[in-house]
C-alpha cells in the first residue's frame, strides 16, 4: 500500500513539474522629472523609485504637486504648477514556482497649469513600468486578457502591455497592445505557449507642458489553463491505488 501511494506522489509530482510555470524576477520602476516657474523662481526636481524584490504581491505608489506664484520685472504677475501621480499593483497566484495566475494594474495622471510662466512634466523610460519574467517547463495553455485605456490623440502619452518570449537573442512579441486598433481598448488572447523565457511587460509613460492634464490606465490578467495530460499522466497510479483500496 505505501510502495503504491509513492508512486501516486511521484506520478503526480511528475505531471505536475512537466507543466511547471516559474515566476524568476520582476522589476517595478517609477520615475519622473518637473521644472514650473518663471523668471528667477524656478523649481525643479527629479524622482527615481526602484524594487526588484520578488514576492506575491506588491504595489508602488509615488506622487508629486506644487505650484509658486509671483511678479516678474515689469509688473507682470505669474503662476505655475504641475502634479503627477503613479500607481501599480500586481498579485500572482499559486506559488511563484508554480504559478497559475498573474492579475496586474496600473496608471498614471498628470497637470501641468501656468500663466505667464513654464511648467513640464516629464515621466518615460519607462515612467511606470513594470516586468514580470517567468520560465515555463513545456508547452502550456494560456489566456492573456486585459483593457487598456489611453487617448493616442494626447500628444506625449505612451501606455503599452505585452507578453514577450526571449528567442536566446531578442524578446520577440508575442502580444502588443499597440497593435490594437487605437492603441487602446479591451482584448482577449488564449493559446499554448512552448517551453522558454517569457515576460510581461508593461509601462505607462508621459510628457507634456504648458496647460494639460492627462491620464492612462491599463490592467491585465494572465492566466496558465492546466493541461490535460496532467490527469492522464497520473492516472494509472490512481487507478492502481483504488483497485487496492477495493480488495483491502
Amino acid at each position: 500500500m505505501k510502495k503504491t501511494i509513492a508512486i501516486c506522489v511521484v506520478a503526480l509530482a511528475i505531471a505536475t513539474g512537466a507543466n511547471a510555470q516559474n515566476l524568476t524576477s520582476r522589476s517595478s520602476t517609477q520615475n519622473y522629472n518637473y521644472v514650473f516657474g518663471a523668471g528667477g523662481n524656478v523649481n525643479s526636481d527629479s524622482f527615481l523609485e526602484e524594487d526588484t524584490s520578488l514576492i506575491s504581491s506588491d504595489f508602488m505608489i509615488n506622487g508629486f504637486a506644487d505650484s509658486t506664484s509671483g511678479t516678474l520685472p515689469g509688473g507682470t504677475a505669474y503662476t505655475a504648477g504641475v502634479g503627477i501621480q503613479l500607481d501599480q499593483a500586481y498579485s500572482v497566484n499559486g506559488s511563484l514556482s508554480n504559478f497559475n495566475q498573474i492579475i496586474a494594474e496600473s496608471s498614471a495622471s498628470a497637470f501641468t497649469e501656468t500663466v505667464n510662466g513654464s511648467a513640464q512634466v516629464l515621466s518615460s523610460s519607462p515612467g511606470n513600468g513594470l516586468v514580470l519574467n517567468f520560465d515555463l517547463a513545456s508547452l502550456t495553455e494560456y489566456r492573456f486578457r486585459g483593457s487598456i485605456l489611453t487617448s493616442p490623440s494626447e500628444v506625449g502619452i505612451m501606455n503599452f502591455i505585452a507578453l514577450q518570449r526571449f528567442d536566446g537573442v531578442t524578446w520577440q512579441q508575442i502580444h502588443n497592445s499597440l497593435f490594437l486598433p487605437g492603441q487602446e481598448g479591451s482584448f482577449d488572447y488564449s493559446g499554448s505557449l512552448i517551453a522558454g523565457n517569457y515576460r510581461l511587460i508593461s509601462a505607462n509613460g508621459l510628457t507634456i507642458s504648458g496647460n494639460r492634464a492627462v491620464e492612462s490606465d491599463y490592467s491585465y490578467n494572465f492566466e496558465v489553463v492546466p493541461e490535460p495530460i496532467t490527469m492522464f499522466a497520473i492516472a494509472p497510479a490512481l487507478m492502481l491505488l483504488a483497485r487496492k483500496r477495493k480488495r483491502s
